[in-house]
């Protein structure tokens, strides 16, 4: 979303605020890295019909990952309005920020209070961006608010450059050289500015770091404290084990004769645990003499071939599946596919499931009777 919400920022620039950010840009590169309009080498030429034409080339240069960092850098720069606030802005919540610029009498424009929101370290504050958006564009405030608070900067901005037009009545080309020459200037002094602002910001760091710095060796005394205690609590603990140790020596003696009591105790329970085994054993045998309950739904012919000691065969035709007893009985229910329809295949899986046994024909089913597995 914050991909987004950077190109509706970019979108909502009045287009000198943009060719400023733009030549301020390249001011920094060499040529080969410049941002750069076919057709037009110098932005500050360009009038307003024209620029029209080129503001969305523009946007999509600015919008590219390596250009739009640097222009992030720029606005938050140029849009701190932790400078000018009488209070944190970051400590306010999404509601309070909707207020905030949603009032009449905004101090700020939703533009401006978005670059700073979405250019702070924090992850919370760049969040609150993110939500203030989502609630702005369900109140469908969100374009009218960048409308409004845009549009009084471009107003203001036409008013000053008609003032020095009618003041100055010099030829067209003139005026755009001095309005080259303003801009530059301007933005001369704003980087004079900005980098004074990074000064007092590299001095505040240095400063956090030298606090962070003492709250580290704090926490480090702290933990020689206690690593001073952990070692105190070892020695008992070592004192403790000695004087046990001491104990169970003494009574070495005593565990001899438990030994030797447990030891009688597990040879009676090897002679238990092989009684156990042999009816077990015995259990096993008689179990397998058992024959399996077996249905087979066929007709009487295939019922001849079968020949199993394992089985006890009950021979089902298919009008006799309603016989649910004999079904429910038989622990394996048997037929070949092309014996039984689909529809009353269908219906004995449902009721019975795991018991049933499908063979493609007679081979296989003879096979698995005389053998007790399924030859695939």
């Amino acid at each position: 979303m914050e991909k987004g919400i950077w190109k509706w920022i970019i979108t909502s620039i009045p287009d000198s605020k943009l060719v400023e950010l733009v030549l301020t840009l390249n001011q920094r590169r060499t040529q080969r890295n410049k941002i750069a309009i076919k057709g037009f080498s110098d932005l500050t030429r360009i009038k307003k019909d024209q620029f029209k034409l080129i503001r969305n080339r523009i946007e999509k240069e600015v919008l590219k990952p390596q250009n739009l960092l640097e222009i992030q850098s720029l606005l938050k720069q140029q849009e701190d309005l932790s400078d000018n606030a009488s209070f944190p802005i970051e400590t306010l919540g999404v509601d309070e920020l909707y207020e905030i610029v949603t009032t009449e009498t905004a101090s700020y424009s939703i533009v401006d209070l978005m670059v700073f929101l979405l250019t702070s370290t924090n992850e919370e504050v760049r969040q609150k961006a993110e939500q203030l958006y989502e609630k702005l564009q369900e109140n469908e405030s969100l374009e009218k608010l960048a409308s409004n608070s845009e549009s009084n900067k471009a107003s203001k901005q036409e008013e000053e450059a008609e003032k020095s037009v009618n003041t100055v009545q010099q030829p067209d080309e003139t005026l755009e050289q001095l309005h080259h020459q303003i801009i530059q200037i301007t933005n001369e002094n704003k980087q004079l500015a900005n980098e004074i602002k990074s000064q007092k910001k590299i001095i505040v760091g240095l400063e956090s770091e030298l606090k962070e710095a003492k709250k580290e060796l704090e926490k480090r005394e702290n933990e020689l404290e206690l690593r001073k205690n952990e070692l105190s609590t070892r020695d008992k603990k070592i004192k403790e084990l000695m004087e046990k140790i001491a104990v169970l020596e003494q009574n070495k003696e005593e565990q001899k004769n438990q030994i030797a009591y447990l030891n009688s105790e597990l040879s009676q329970y090897k002679i238990e645990i092989e009684k156990y085994k042999n009816e077990i054993s015995t259990l096993n045998s008689e179990m397998s003499l058992r024959k399996i309950p077996v249905v087979l739904i066929d007709n009487g012919k295939v019922l001849e071939s079968l020949q199993s000691q394992r089985y006890n065969i009950t021979l089902l035709t298919t009008n006799d599946l309603d016989n649910t007893v004999v079904l429910e009985q038989a622990e394996q229910i048997w037929y070949a596919t092309f014996r039984v329809t689909p529809q009353k295949k269908a219906k004995l899986k449902e009721l019975y499931g795991e018991k049933i046994v499908e063979f493609e024909n007679y081979n296989k089913l003879r096979e698995y009777c005389n053998a007790g597995m399924v030859l695939k």
